[in-house]
């Protein structure tokens, strides 16, 4: 039930991404007539600093529980 419960939520997460990133580019397209491509470097900038984040934590996190 757990592994269930965390599968939907990290699907939702992971759609909730993807709805702000596409909303985004719409309203840029909406607003200026173009596709403002920088904002999907940002979005995926954004990724890199999560994962790399989430990495360092759980290195941290092990080197503590092996003291």
């Amino acid at each position: 039930m757990e592994q269930l419960i965390s599968i939907l939520l990290g699907g939702l997460a992971a759609g909730m991404v993807l709805f702000i990133v596409s909303v985004g580019l719409s309203v840029t397209m909406g607003l200026m007539g173009f596709v403002n491509l920088a904002h999907g470097g940002f979005a995926m900038l954004g990724g890199y600093v999560i994962v790399l984040t989430m990495a360092s934590r759980r290195a941290r996190a092990r080197s503590v529980r092996a003291v």
